[in-house]
């Protein structure tokens, strides 16, 4: 029950993500592309997702039952989390600011305390990329990171819910009339309102 994410910045300041889960028509790419955008702190419109293809993506498990968001789905936030950690050292070593004086708020390196501007992120990368030598020798140039998760402390990892039905049989006929349906899915933290109304749908 493991899979694995890895996640880029590009020198155009997009972000690429690769996973091993995969798309079936259940919006596994859209919610890809929600979480990395939010780790690295981009617009959705920037993350590019790679699915599918395993000669370049993270070994995992592929893409069944309920383990797309929540396995899938944490590993992504684990490597976005984690390039951004790794923007922000690269950033403060050229902005000489700590590296916890900063953020990354709609592609921008930003001051974390006033959200003033202070380098977008394909500068960042154009620099890091093609002008490496203008950078402190000893300065980390990683712009990618791959994490695994899996679940430790229990050996599946599964969502709850209950669905009721209120009906009317008519004894005679045995026609059933339906008069209400309710379902109550414990969700955890919502992604995508619109994709999780269509699961429970499903």
């Amino acid at each position: 029950a493991m899979d694995g994410a890895t996640v880029r910045l590009d020198p155009d300041g997009s972000v690429q993500i690769s996973s091993g889960v995969t798309e079936q028509g259940q919006g596994t790419e859209a919610m890809l592309a929600q979480i990395t955008a939010s780790a690295v702190g981009v617009d959705v419109s920037r993350v590019r997702v790679t699915t599918g293809d395993t000669e370049t993506t993270p070994y995992g498990g592929g893409t069944w039952a309920s383990r797309g968001a929540g396995i899938g789905g944490e590993a992504a936030l684990q490597a976005g989390t984690a390039l951004r950690e790794q923007i922000l050292v690269i950033a403060g070593a050229m902005l000489q600011a700590p590296p916890e004086a900063l953020d990354v708020r709609a592609g921008v390196v930003v001051d974390r305390a006033t959200g003033a501007a202070r380098l977008p992120l394909e500068e960042l990368g154009r620099i890091v990329y093609f002008r490496g030598d203008t950078l402190p020798k000893d300065l980390p140039r990683e712009l990618v990171a791959t994490r695994h998760w899996t679940p430790k402390d229990y050996p599946f990892c599964f969502t709850n819910g209950a669905q009721a039905s209120y009906l009317e049989v008519d004894p005679d006929t045995g026609f059933v009339t339906l008069l209400g349906h309710w379902c109550v899915e414990d969700c955890g933290t919502v992604i995508n309102p619109m994709l999780v109304d269509e699961q429970i749908r499903g």
